[in-house]
This record gives C-alpha cells, sequence and structure tokens, in this order.
C-alpha cells in the first residue's frame, strides 16, 4: 500500500507521497526513502508524477522505469496529450512482463500546468491505471481526466485506512493553508496519521512533496520523520538544446537549502496560492479515484 496526494489549485499544484518500499512477497520495508515521484516538462507543460501499486519488481525500480522511458521514448519533445498516451502504452508492455501471482493494480498520477496558448497556464490532471471500474486488473492501461476546475486534492488510493474522519481533518488543515509550505505540511500530516494506524500496511511516514508554480518552476522537498525538513531533489527530466537531459537523487545542502527546477526565480516562501486576502473559506473537495475508476468527491 502507499498513499499519493495531489492539491491542485488555479495557481499551485503540490504532490505528496509516502516514501516506503514493501517487498509484497515478504512484507518486509525495503526502503523508507525511496523515491516515488519525478518532475518532467514536455513542449507545452509542466509535470509530476507519482504511482501507487507495485513500486520495484526485482531490481526494477518503477520510479528509473518511468525515467528511462520518458528519456528513450523522447517524451519531453513531445505535446502532453502524445507523451502520456505514449507513457500508458508502454506501461502496458512493462507490465505484462510481471509474473501472473503479483498484485498488479497500478495507477500513475498526473499533475501540472498545461500551456494552452502564449500566456495561459491551465491545471492538466490525468491518471494512467490497469483498474477497472469494478476493482478489477486489465491488460491495459488507460488514461482518464480529472476535473480540476475547483481546488481539490486527489487521493490514492481512496480506501481504509484513510476514512472519513481522516479526510475532515485534512480538509480543515487545507482551509487554514495560505502558503506552498502550509499545503505541503497539511499533505505530509494527513499521509503520517494513516501511517500510524496499526493497519497501514506499507505506508511511511517519511515523505516526498514536489510543488509545481504557475511560473513554470518546481520545488523538490524531503520531509523526514524526527528530522530537520530537507530539500531533496528526485529525478528532473528536461529537453534542451537537441538532446534529452535528466538528474536525479540530488541532495542540496546550501542556503536557503532548496531544489529548484525552471528558469524563472520563483520564491516559494511568498507565492500566493490564492488571489483573496485569506483562503479561510476555500471549499476543499477530496477525490477519491482507486480502486474504481468513477471518482468519489466528498
Amino acid at each position: 500500500m502507499t498513499i499519493n496526494l495531489t492539491a491542485v489549485t488555479k495557481n499551485l499544484i503540490v504532490q505528496v507521497s509516502d516514501r516506503m518500499f514493501t517487498d509484497m512477497a515478504t512484507g518486509i520495508t525495503v526502503n523508507d526513502q525511496a523515491n516515488k515521484a519525478l518532475v518532467f516538462s514536455c513542449e507545452n507543460a509542466l509535470l509530476t508524477i507519482t504511482f501507487a501499486g507495485i513500486g520495484r519488481v526485482n531490481d526494477k525500480r518503477i520510479d528509473h522505469w518511468l525515467t528511462e522511458t520518458i528519456q528513450e521514448e523522447g517524451l519531453c519533445e513531445l505535446e502532453v496529450q502524445i507523451a502520456v498516451e505514449v507513457l500508458a502504452k508502454k506501461a502496458t508492455e512493462l507490465f505484462r512482463t510481471f509474473p501472473d501471482h503479483l498484485e498488479k493494480r497500478h495507477v500513475f498520477v498526473i499533475a501540472g500546468w498545461e500551456q494552452k496558448n502564449d500566456t495561459i497556464l491551465k491545471p492538466y490532471v490525468r491518471t494512467i491505471s490497469n483498474v477497472s471500474t469494478n476493482g478489477s486488473v486489465e491488460k491495459e492501461f488507460k488514461v482518464e481526466s480529472l476535473d480540476s476546475s475547483r481546488p481539490q486534492v486527489i487521493i490514492i488510493p481512496p480506501t481504509q485506512p484513510f476514512d472519513r474522519n481522516d479526510r475532515r481533518i485534512l480538509q480543515a488543515s487545507l482551509r487554514k493553508a495560505n502558503t506552498v509550505d502550509e499545503i505541503e505540511k497539511a499533505l505530509v500530516k494527513a499521509i503520517r496519521i494513516v501511517a500510524s494506524k496499526p493497519n497501514s500496511y506499507g505506508v511511511g511516514k517519511n515523505c516526498m512533496a514536489i510543488s509545481l508554480a504557475t511560473t513554470k518552476q518546481a520545488r523538490a522537498v524531503s520531509y523526514s520523520l524526527n528530522q530537520e525538513k530537507t530539500f531533496f531533489g528526485p529525478f528532473f527530466l528536461w529537453y534542451e538544446g537537441g538532446r534529452n537531459i535528466g538528474v536525479g537523487d540530488i541532495e542540496v545542502i546550501s542556503d536557503p537549502g532548496q531544489f529548484l527546477f525552471g528558469s524563472s526565480k520563483t520564491d516559494f516562501k511568498s507565492y500566493k496560492i490564492f488571489t483573496k486576502p485569506s483562503s479561510t473559506q476555500t471549499a476543499w473537495s477530496l477525490v477519491r479515484v482507486l480502486p474504481s475508476r468513477n471518482p468519489i468527491v466528498d
């Protein structure tokens, strides 16, 4: 199990995932500081991708597979609609190679900014999943579009132990959030509440947060339990000067100690999320997507 939360507003996208990898056969924690997310820039979008389901098969990590596929297929050179469809096709091919006895339910959550014209950026939110409406595993991964017209958090997976009370606590925290840090901390807190439960198999308390601003800049932050917040770079992929470029697993120890991706100079500390003076009255919807493809909105 894993928990991924993706917050979407008109000015900010924040994606937080726990960092625990568990051996599905033995139940043993393999890594509690693993990456389940990456950032990539394509022809007309800046995106962050996370996933829930299989984290590793044998020596193949899914975040490494994502990185290799994006670079080998030249997805950074394509428009986002084409890139996402190619990614779904390659995921289908990959999962066909896995043993039949594996639990293969899997979903990728893609969120970011799509450039509609020279000036307008719109939230772009998609899932790529092999789960049918009745929860069974399908042979092919399919792309689904999610509504991004209102402030919301996409919850993957939506089932227990993330219960109704947990969702209400998250909504209350988000209504008080006015900064990027406050939204990240609200999502991290929600994941740690779930991870503290006795039936939270495979959910870790260490988290990775990736925030995307409309200035086309990304920030990656690692929230490690019982430690100071550290800034950590997962894989960042882009196309420049006729070649695909990727950097990853980078930790930056500089003042102010943050890993930023993009050419702009966004001050994430003072970045405005809402146009109103206060977001206290902002109504956040919680959208639960997996295992059913029919979203459940709270």
